[in-house]
């Protein structure tokens, strides 16, 4: 056990029965996550999806899970990401856990250890296997991987395959067990009797992608309904025993010896645009872009193609800003073939990306980068994929944000991390290029061991740890988000039981530092990305002094540790957007209810004679004249975004004094 922290991985009960002082310790993640967009269709559509013909193809690249080759009885709970994979087969995966459908815990009613049984599930429409067939390579192949950036699946959980023959009695025909760092196969006959067990040493410790072929020779499967399915067993507390699968394919041309579906798929997902950070405001980026901009941007193939030769192929690196839909730049262009060798893996593609590549603004930017790789593939397949559009591989992107806040994180919590003690804290360490005016804070909280609502957490900013420098203190009541990876404004959720809260302005300069006090014994968990690595800038206090979270690059024995905690600070970015000392004046003129507001807000009090609401890039979004003989002004803001903004309230034509207004609005479409 390292001294900075304790991993929970396996049984998390006996995990805290040896723990011996409290420590910074990351979890499995236990929030709910978005439901698909197609969770509304009902169960007769999905049950009678268009039979489908073979090959059957999935690579789940799309990013989505697709009702035209998988069935959605609102039951599955499968999450298809491009986050969770270690080193993927193409991009995206389907990933199982112990999530519902509706992303929440199967099962939070009883302790981790005894909720335990059938989690994620994932059905194929049915496919007309009645025709002619070469029933002796007529298999299913899949890609599967236990952990990946989740948790480990223990000795008692399993992932299973099944088929289903023509009496609709579903038949289990693979099994894959949990544990490290063997990993142990059965296989099955259609009666459930064991064919054989094989042991399965990996490359790579728990992190491997391993190839599997089943066959389908029984002709109680060759019937126009077949079906096959993936089940996850394990805790249904969370997220919980991770499984990934990837590259699915059933046809009747496979050679387990001799299959290559000859082509080349893009994997792994581009880092940041940004050297440090996933998102910065944007006036910090361009107040020192030399600092914060990568030197390049990488993405990485792997080649399906046969020896003795691979394919080269050609790609290019464009930059695009998608809130304008602007093309930036052509970072990268290949003028010939990239040399690859067949079956390579985790080849890298890079591309160089230079200081000034943007011009200066104010405007925020959704910076996405995109690898477009030239493989040759096309709308008709290969022989052995036939029919099959292999292009929908082809192409990657990230996106990096310039806008109103600091993010080190993906936006997606594989895990989770906190600290179990009262007074406890964590600190995130963040970095201003100019003064600045930091005006709320943006988290990410996870369910992990029991629900603390009706709990708080003191939201505390610093601006130095040793000794403690605090700017800013505020007792928070706990919430959860309602989506997987939502994160919840601190004004906001203090404003429900507080409507008159206000978030005090903070004068920032150089280092600073965000984080959580913990107010009772009881861990409060935030999300955790696996993906970045920003533990250099993550510290704790456990009572003992505060002591750095750094994981060094090349520790192998704590490269599970390595992450980024999902809080985000959040800036008033115009320079003419000054957040004065006079907000208490405002108060005694003018009353300003609710706070936040949905469709308009109401006015009382010493009515301006005029009104600006300014977004936090100083752009003017609404201005009404007033009278200053009124006692009230309803003013509609239902045309607004959801954000924050700054109210400004005009005596005498002149500025008297300002105010940050925060508030969620409702988009009317």
């Amino acid at each position: 056990m390292h001294t900075s922290l304790k991993l929970f991985f396996g049984l998390i009960a006996m995990s805290l029965s040896i723990q011996t002082h409290a420590q910074l310790i990351i979890s499995p993640n236990q929030t709910s996550y978005q439901k698909p967009v197609h969770q509304n269709q009902s169960k007769n559509q999905a049950k009678r999806n268009t039979l489908l013909t073979l090959p059957f193809f999935d690579d789940f690249s799309t990013l989505t899970l697709d009702t035209t080759k998988w069935q959605w009885l609102g039951s599955e709970g499968i999450f298809i990401n491009n986050e969770f994979g270690f080193e993927p087969i193409s991009k995206g995966v389907a990933t199982f856990d112990g999530f519902n459908e509706f992303g929440e815990p199967y099962d939070f009613s009883t302790t981790v250890s005894e909720a335990i049984g059938g989690a994620d599930t994932l059905t194929s429409c049915p496919i007309d296997l009645s025709g002619t067939l070469n029933i002796n390579q007529l298999y299913l192949t899949f890609y599967w991987q236990k952990e990946g950036f989740g948790e480990i699946p223990d000795s008692e959980d399993t992932l299973r395959v099944q088929f289903k023959d023509s009496l609709d009695v579903w038949h289990t025909v693979w099994e894959q067990i949990g544990g490290t760092p063997l990993d142990t196969v059965v296989r099955l006959d259609s009666n459930g009797v064991v064919i054989d067990t094989v042991i399965v040493t990996k490359l790579d410790s728990n992190f491997s992608f391993i190839q599997e072929f089943i066959a389908l020779n029984n002709p109680i499967y060759l019937h126009q309904d077949f079906q096959f399915r993936f089940q996850a067993s394990g805790r249904l507390s969370g997220l919980y025993d991770s499984w990934n699968v990837d590259y699915v394919v059933c046809n009747d041309n496979i050679n387990p010896q001799a299959f290559f579906p000859d082509e080349i798929a893009v994997s792994k997902q581009p880092q940041s645009f940004l050297k440090r950070y996933s998102a910065m405001p944007v006036n910090q980026y361009f107040a020192n872009p030399g600092i914060e901009t990568s030197d390049t941007i990488s993405t990485t193939i792997n080649n399906f193609s046969p020896p003795p030769s691979g394919d080269g192929p050609e790609y290019q690196v464009i930059l695009e800003d998608t809130i304008s839909k602007t093309l930036i730049d052509v970072l990268f262009e290949t003028t010939g073939l990239i040399p690859i060798g067949p079956q390579e893996r985790n080849f890298k593609l890079d591309a160089a990306i230079a200081d000034d590549v943007l011009t200066i603004t104010k405007e925020p930017l959704a910076l996405k980068t995109t690898f477009i790789v030239s493989t040759g593939d096309g709308p008709g397949g290969t022989s052995q994929l036939p029919n099959i559009d292999l292009r929908v591989n082809d192409t990657i992107s990230s996106i990096s944000i310039l806008d109103d806040y600091y993010a080190y994180d993906d936006g997606t919590a594989e895990y989770g991390i906190g600290i179990n003690q009262r007074f406890g804290q964590a600190a995130v360490k963040y970095e201003v290029n100019q003064a600045d005016t930091l005006t709320d804070v943006l988290i990410h909280l996870t369910r992990f061991e029991k629900d603390l609502l009706g709990q708080t957490y003191n939201l505390v900013i610093w601006k130095t740890l040793d000794p403690d420098t605090v700017l800013y203190k505020v007792n928070v009541p706990i919430r959860y988000p309602n989506s997987r990876n939502e994160f919840l404004s601190v004004t906001d959720v203090k404003k429900v039981s507080a409507p008159d809260f206000q978030f005090k302005p903070i004068a920032i300069t150089g280092t600073f530092y965000v984080g959580w006090e913990q107010t009772t014994n009881d861990r409060l968990t935030a999300g955790y990305d696996r993906n970045n690595d920003a533990t250099a800038n993550i510290f704790f206090n456990d009572g003992r002094g505060w002591q750095s979270f750094f994981v060094e690059p090349d520790d192998p024995i704590r490269q599970k540790e390595r992450g980024s905690i999902m809080i985000r600070p959040v800036f008033a970015l115009a320079a003419d957007t000054t957040v004065t000392g006079v907000e208490d004046e405002l108060d005694t003129k003018l009353k300003l209810y609710p706070n936040p507001a949905d469709q308009y807000l109401i006015l009382e009090g010493e009515i301006p004679d005029k009104i600006e609401i300014l977004d936090l890039q100083g752009r003017v979004v609404l201005v009404q004249e007033a009278k200053r003989t009124q006692n009230a002004l309803k003013l509609d803001i239902s045309r607004l975004n959801p954000a924050v903004y700054v109210l400004r309230a005009f005596y005498t034509s002149s500025v008297a004094s300002s105010q940050i207004l925060s508030k969620r609005v409702t988009v009317i479409r």
